[in-house]
């Protein structure tokens, strides 16, 4: 076992350089002479969905993945899957538990405690495993590293589309559910009739089946709803995962895109620089976001219940560690006897995030209380300076 003062190290530096980039990108998106305004963000936001993020997934599992590779990461993003899943399920677990407290923020709930940061927090943090003086992970080598940020990237097309899909329906529609004002059946003795009768055609009227034409609007809707979700499954970041799959299982594409001395090199080159700026990038825009909402409308901030806010810190970075922590177990028994204990340490990792950052910019993006969310995350990201210390220093001390 590892000294504390090794292990303490290990685990606090890389927290320490994610809240010191995460303070330069808050302090840039401050309220006064703000550098980076809304559309900035939200420009650095496109570029990053589209060729910084793109970039990084496929030259990292080009040149970390082959077939044998494959066969042993299968279970990263199954696991993401399985944390999106549990999520959900404690949001509405809460929403059943405190109606009263969350009625006016449905999809906010369940979008914040189902979509964990699996991708940006965990690859930031994965150099924590690589130090060598922890020899758990010393299997990898010098490869360490590289086979990390690998993982993290194997399963971080999972988390894209759960985020852009899901995460954009549960945000939008339970908004626009808020909007639209309830309508009624007024009864009016004056306009004639038999009174008792009148009154109940209208109880009738409030409490009777949907008409054909609503059923009908409501089924197209959810075609709808269908067709936006499977278009938006092929997104950049999924086409380069396929194609860095490709990539690197096919022995001649693999050499010659790696290979110093091929002609694709120069090409391989640029988007390697390209997708080395993906991490620092995505953690300024974390802080950015968190000031983003800050001159938004007020009224939209008392809304969000203090216990909920709460209540979404302790599933996020309490409940669901365990949960991930009895998962990996589980499988563990009965699956895999013999898992990598890097790839342990990577799901326990994505299992112990807060909310993923991105939900902060789709806020902004849909207009779906911005200011509520940026204090959501900036509560959950504080809390979670000394509740993921205290997980990595575990997960990279004992072995499940």
């Amino acid at each position: 076992m590892p000294r504390f003062e090794v292990v303490l190290q290990a685990a606090c530096i890389p927290v320490i350089k994610v809240l010191l980039i995460a303070f330069v990108g808050a302090f840039c998106a401050r309220k006064n002479g703000k550098i980076l305004k809304e559309s900035s963000i939200m420009g650095i936001s496109r570029l990053i969905y589209n060729i910084f993020l793109p970039a990084f997934i496929f030259t990292k599992l080009t040149k970390t993945v082959d077939l044998q590779i494959i066969s042993q990461w299968w279970p990263i993003p199954v696991f993401v899957g399985l944390n999106f899943a549990a999520g959900l399920l404690c949001g509405i677990i809460l929403l059943k538990l405190f109606p009263q407290k969350s009625e006016k923020f449905k999809g906010l709930v369940l979008a914040s405690c189902a979509l964990g940061n699996v991708g940006q927090i965990p690859l930031a943090l994965v150099p924590s495993a690589c130090n060598s003086q922890i020899p758990k992970y010393q299997n990898h080598g010098a490869n360490c590293l590289a086979d990390a940020q690998g993982m993290v990237a194997f399963g971080l097309w999972v988390g894209t589309i759960m985020i852009w899909t899901v995460g954009k329906y549960l945000m939008t529609e339970s908004f626009l559910s808020q909007k639209q004002p309830k309508q009624y059946v007024e009864f009016d003795p004056e306009k004639g009739g038999s009174g008792v009768a009148d009154l109940e055609v209208s109880l009738q009227a409030q409490t009777c089946l949907p008409t054909r034409s609503t059923r009908m609007r409501k089924s197209l809707r959810r075609v709808s709803l269908a067709k936006e979700f499977l278009a938006r499954i092929p997104n950049p970041p999924f086409v380069a995962t396929v194609l860095g799959l490709l990539c690197g299982g096919v022995g001649f594409l693999k050499y010659g895109l790696s290979n110093p001395n091929s002609v694709l090199a120069p090409a391989f080159d640029v988007l390697e620089q390209l997708g080395s700026t993906y991490i620092p990038l995505m953690i300024l825009l974390l802080g950015a976001n968190m000031n983003a909402g800050a001159g938004e409308k007020e009224e939209d901030i008392e809304m969000l219940h203090p216990f909920m806010v709460a209540s979404i810190i302790a599933v996020r970075l309490l409940l669901l560690p365990l949960v991930g922590v009895g998962l990996v177990y589980s499988f563990k028994q009965t699956v895999a006897p013999s898992l990598d204990p890097l790839i342990e340490f990577v799901i326990l990792l994505q299992f112990s995030v807060p909310t993923a950052a991105n939900l902060s910019t789709l806020a902004i993006m849909t207009g779906t209380w911005p200011a509520s969310v940026s204090r959501l995350a900036l509560s959950q990201y504080l809390v979670a300076v000394p509740c993921l210390t205290i997980a990595i220093m575990a997960y990279i001390t004992y072995t499940i």
